[in-house]
């Protein structure tokens, strides 16, 4: 045809392997003879679609997360891949509760080949209860289509505001909760206040020397601690003192306040503190006791024997005025 002239033929790409360079020749021919002749090279065949992942997560935290309170922020994550070409563009859509539409569109476009790279969208419209439906659709330079993407997020009531603590709750004195081995470093003018479980092994310096404290048994009524070399027995609420050097002279006490949580996890809280007080002597108490008894006898003993002898004295004084009065009518 005179002028110039556009000619399309179809090519069968049948059975040729994606992401393979091919060479394409065309040549123009005027009753048989050639006038024009070019090659195309650099052909890549696109047949495989683009992959993608969709992930709901926790703007703060990162994580993957299914349920959300109301009008808090959702992440929503797709990572999308492709072989071949590369990526094209990326759709992210969003129906809200009890929708039968597209709510939300977030779109990207890449203009180079692309693997393994997140698409982000902060999604912060979610003043409603319910499920919330999102999409993801990735398509790629060749024209492929992934398989659609979906997942679901949950926004549910947020809890009141305020303590949501029992009635008479008591705050532990220890906020630190030890298991395991922990060294606690110097116990010295500052008491040191810590929840220990059944496994928590506590080392402490306590007047130059590193002692261990282990918690040997534990009940809502009592604890029982392993103080260096001591056992010691503690009512909830008491306090008890420990010689732990074995001179005489009481270098820590220990209090129990109680116990929190139970089973496994119970923990006992206990507050040490580093004392310098002697040592009492076995029924030191007793004797003491007994001392002030006697002294408490003895004294009423003695304002007895003063109040008779005041008695006796009234008495003769009584007597010998009568004969003197008798003594004088005659």
């Amino acid at each position: 045809n005179e002028g110039n002239a556009t000619y399309l033929f179809p090519w069968n790409i049948t059975g040729l392997a994606d992401g393979t360079n091919y060479e394409l020749n065309v040549t123009a021919f005027d009753n048989g003879t050639v006038i024009s002749s070019v090659t195309a090279t650099g052909i890549i065949i696109d047949t495989t679609n683009p992959t993608s992942k969709l992930e709901i997560l926790d703007p703060v935290t990162n994580k993957e997360k299914s349920r959300f309170f109301y009008n808090d922020k959702v992440l929503i994550r797709c990572t999308r891949s492709d072989a071949t070409a590369g990526l094209n563009e990326t759709n992210i859509t969003l129906s809200i509760p009890e929708s039968t539409t597209v709510d939300f569109t977030e779109r990207t476009t890449e203009t180079a080949g692309s693997t393994g790279i997140a698409f982000d969208v902060l999604f912060k419209d979610t003043g409603k209860l319910g499920d919330f439906i999102v999409f993801c659709g990735v398509q790629d330079k060749g024209g492929s289509f992934n398989r659609t993407e979906n997942a679901t997020f949950t926004m549910v009531t947020r809890p009141p505001g305020g303590s949501t603590r029992p009635k008479g709750f008591e705050s532990p004195v220890g906020k630190k909760i030890l298991s395991g081995e922990t060294d606690l470093g110097r116990l010295a003018e500052k008491a040191i206040s810590v929840q220990m479980r059944r496994t928590a092994v506590v080392k402490m310096d306590v007047k130059g020397t590193t002692y261990t404290f282990t918690v040997k048994e534990l009940s809502e009524e009592s604890v029982t601690l392993m103080a260096g070399p001591n056992e010691v027995t503690m009512k909830k609420g008491e306090s008890a003192e420990a010689d732990l050097d074995g001179d005489n002279t009481n270098d820590v006490m220990m209090t129990f306040h109680k116990q929190f949580k139970k089973g496994s996890k119970a923990t006992a809280d206990v507050t040490f503190e580093s004392i310098t007080t002697p040592v009492k002597a076995p029924g030191a108490d007793k004797d003491a006791g007994a001392d002030v008894k006697k002294d408490t006898v003895d004294k009423k003993a003695s304002s007895a024997g003063s109040l008779l002898v005041t008695i006796i004295v009234i008495i003769v004084i009584i007597v010998v005025g009568y004969f003197l009065i008798k003594g004088k009518k005659k």
